[in-house]
């Protein structure tokens, strides 16, 4: 399963095999490479499954792996009660200082929760490392439980039945997406031409200062950042990719990083198409 631009589940392949193995892995893998090509920037979410993890490094070594924090989540709460918020809040924040903060609090309440997050390769669920090229921010692959969703009844079907069940399926959602685009306002999907609008909506009170070079001076009510803007090829980064970048700010007069909001990105992203 993928994600489309409007952020709805896309069905790219499906294979019925005997048993999940390496194996079963390796050869689902390997007929997926030659269908949609070596891809030089893919992302997947899997739930560390048998053999998959070793299979997605031999077949896509350049892929950007994650382990889906739903089930990581499944196997930390079995060992520690209570701490369901701390371990959301690690898994969901965008940015290093957070990260540190959420895991300082989880360390506070429980030094063998911490220790247990940082063991379990916590980069790989955590939203704050992932690649700065992804286009996609999902934590878990929850898309896969609505796909799973449609077998229903379905799932005793013999073979060739359960493959024209899905084929089906697929063809009529496929037209129906088809027909709702002629309803689009914008070029941009609905989904994220909402997000962008509450963005700036959220940004009113956000001003920035544009000297020209790669540095902005943003103002949001009593504080001032100077921000550090990201450029590929002499164009500043779309505003997705720019709420990655680092931020220098002075605030009761400590100096720090962190990672640039993403309502400031689209202050400065904006005022920049302007000025140019």
């Amino acid at each position: 399963m993928a994600m489309d631009a409007n952020n709805g589940i896309f069905l790219v392949a499906i294979t019925i095999c005997e048993i999940e193995n390496k194996e079963s892995w390796r050869y689902f893998m390997t007929l997926l490479k030659e269908f949609i090509g070596d891809i030089d920037l893919i992302t997947i979410i899997s739930d560390r499954q048998k053999g998959l993890v070793d299979v997605i490094q031999t077949c896509w070594s350049n892929a950007s792996a994650r382990y889906c924090a739903r089930h990581v989540y499944a196997n930390f709460r079995k060992k520690f009660l209570g701490l369901r918020n701390l371990f959301w809040a690690v898994s969901r924040v965008s940015n290093i200082i957070d990260f540190q903060q959420a895991m300082e609090k989880v360390e506070a309440v429980d030094r063998e929760a911490h220790r247990w997050m940082i063991e379990n390769d916590v980069r790989s669920w955590s939203r704050h490392s992932f690649d700065l090229d992804s286009k996609s921010d999902h934590v878990t692959n929850n898309m896969c439980e609505v796909f799973n969703s449609w077998l229903g009844e379905n799932r005793e079907l013999p073979i060739l039945s359960l493959l024209e069940h899905y084929r089906r399926r697929v063809m009529v959602q496929m037209q129906a997406r088809a027909n709702a685009r002629n309803d689009w306002i914008t070029t941009v999907p609905p989904t994220v031409h909402r997000k962008i609008n509450g963005l700036i909506e959220s940004a009113r009170n956000v001003k920035d200062i544009w000297p020209g070079s790669d540095e902005f001076e943003v103002n949001l009510l009593a504080l001032t950042f100077v921000v550090f803007a990201l450029f590929r090829e002499g164009k500043l980064h779309q505003p997705q990719q720019v709420r990655h970048v680092n931020i220098k700010a002075t605030v009761k007069g400590s100096r720090y990083f962190r990672s640039v909001e993403l309502k400031h990105a689209i202050v400065f992203w904006c005022d920049k198409i302007v000025q140019a």
